[in-house]
């Protein structure tokens, strides 16, 4: 653990990638006695600067002041930590960290590619309702929901700046298959106590609305809905309004299979990077394929 007099920086940072349980892993981190995650996930301080600033309506913090505040609430026996799953995907975001805390501990969680890719779109899905679709994606050559699934060239910037055992790769499979297990990798690579979990930690469910009226209804600020929030404040507080919405956007939301054609499509995409991160991680990852 770091000194923490004058403290900044935290001990450790979760650089990527997205559509990997995150929001779980930063719940998990939250309910830990001895870490104290940053107020904010994704965070993006750790980019460019002129990046940041053109993220800011998304709540890119710019300053450092503005940042250390993420840990005001750091107990003096906790290590601090950040989730930022966008930051594997700026190529200057391995220097930017190393030159300040060279020293951090870095997590890269990965899922299959292909998979990460239709997920992210499918949750582009919930959020706008209405996107080009997943073949147009799949063929832009700027595509952020194919680009950052390159794995092997994302994170080569973080093998060559920072030792080995700063770096821990783990998998949304075993994720899924063992959440225990999964987290108790974390807390040994991060030297803390491992926490028992009570419950399974689950994230948004991603795809397309069934009704775009009734997701554009729950999902934006409209008369209707400040209306209908009015009439139930007497009876439900906040937290029971927010879940029932949440429920009826999920029930709203209906998951498709990626078409066998663009899977391969994908498959041919990823294979050389691929077969590079195998041969820098020294793991199998023929399931994948």
């Amino acid at each position: 653990m770091r000194n923490q007099v004058s403290r900044v920086f935290p001990d450790f940072i979760m650089i990527g990638a997205g559509k990997v349980g995150s929001t779980s892993i930063y719940e998990f981190f939250v309910d830990h006695p001895q870490v104290c995650i940053a107020a904010q996930k994704e965070t993006y301080y750790f980019i460019p600067a002129d990046q940041r600033e053109a993220l800011k309506p998304w709540g890119a913090i710019t300053s450092e002041v503005e940042y250390t505040k993420q840990f005001a609430h750091a107990q003096p026996d906790q290590i601090w930590g950040e989730i930022s799953t966008n930051y594997y995907a700026y190529p200057e975001s391995a220097a930017l960290i190393h030159q300040a805390i060279p020293d951090v501990k870095l997590i890269a969680v990965l899922r299959n590619p292909i998979d990460r890719a239709y997920s992210s779109f499918q949750m582009r899905l919930r959020e706008v309702g209405d996107v080009a679709s997943f073949e147009t994606e799949l063929n832009h050559p700027n595509s952020p929901q194919t680009a950052r699934g390159f794995y092997y060239k994302l994170l080569l910037p973080y093998f060559e700046r920072f030792p080995r055992q700063q770096i821990r790769v783990l998998f949304f499979d075993d994720f899924v298959k063992d959440q225990q297990a999964f987290f108790d990798q974390l807390c040994a690579f991060l030297d803390i106590p491992p926490l028992p979990i009570k419950t399974q930690y689950h994230g948004r469910k991603g795809g397309t609305p069934s009704s775009l009226w009734l997701h554009r209804l729950l999902s934006t600020d409209n008369l209707l809905r400040r209306v209908g929030a009015t009439l139930l404040k007497p009876f439900l507080g906040e937290k029971h309004r927010r879940t029932i919405r949440e429920a009826m956007l999920a029930r709203n939301i209906q998951k498709k299979q990626l078409p066998a054609a663009l899977r391969e499509q994908l498959s041919a995409l990823y294979r050389d990077d691929l077969r590079q991160l195998e041969q820098l991680l020294e793991t199998d990852l023929g399931h994948w394929r």
